[in-house]
């Protein structure tokens, strides 16, 4: 089942092709269980993040479509998903600007985006190393995020809000809450709550006039 819910969610998210060149990547846990905390408050804790199931997106900045998601165990770094998640989505969408928070800063995502022609906006962490001496793609993708910091209300790396908005439109409306048993039911289970919200933004991007689906309604009098 999980191959066709990951085909779905890629059909879906087509429509929005041509509406979408800025993105967000994320991650986030959901519970296995009630009466555990909020995700929030355990994302730093090793140990209890093995009672959640990992969900990582990459998702449209404006309509908040998803063209990709992958399940994972609650404790596996969010780093590892940044190259399958871009590529993927890459496939079906033109990809200009991306956004991701310090989790995913490595040299090797940098050039991902570099080969991709996408311009990265992901914030440096602490003690990162600023400039590179011989990296021009590392300093270059910094130099970006930095020049950004100074444009105020116009930041771009702002809008990776989208993401953790993504998250919460799809845990207030379908839960936090997992009830299959196995592993493998809550990898469907989460692809299938994908497939739902992909519907939903697919539904309020024809409402709101974004797209035309490609067949009309002939009501006989």
């Amino acid at each position: 089942l999980t191959p066709y819910l990951q085909k779905l969610i890629v059909a879906l998210s087509e429509l929005l092709a041509s509406n979408e060149h800025f993105f967000a990547i994320g991650g986030t846990g959901f519970k296995i269980g009630y009466g555990k905390y909020q995700y929030r408050k355990i994302r730093t804790d090793r140990k209890a993040k093995r009672e959640y199931v990992g969900l990582h997106i990459i998702a449209g900045i404006k309509s908040k479509i998803i063209p990709y998601a992958i399940v994972s165990r609650g404790y596996e770094h969010d780093i590892n998903f940044f190259k399958p998640l871009v590529k993927e989505a890459n496939k079906t969408f033109n990809i200009q600007e991306l956004y991701a928070d310090g989790a995913y800063l490595s040299d090797d995502n940098f050039k991902l985006c570099d080969s991709l022609n996408i311009k990265p906006y992901i914030r440096p962490r602490e003690d990162a190393i600023l400039e590179k001496f011989g990296n021009p793609v590392w300093n270059k993708s910094i130099d970006r995020y930095m020049q950004d910091l100074n444009k105020g209300v116009e930041r771009r790396y702002t809008l990776r809000n989208n993401v953790e908005c993504t998250f919460h439109m799809i845990k207030s409306v379908f839960s936090d809450v997992l009830r299959h048993k196995t592993f493998e039911g809550r990898i469907n289970e989460l692809l299938a709550r994908i497939v739902c919200h992909n519907i939903r933004c697919l539904i309020y991007s024809y409402f709101n006039e974004d797209i035309k689906f490609p067949f009309e309604l002939k009501v006989n009098s």
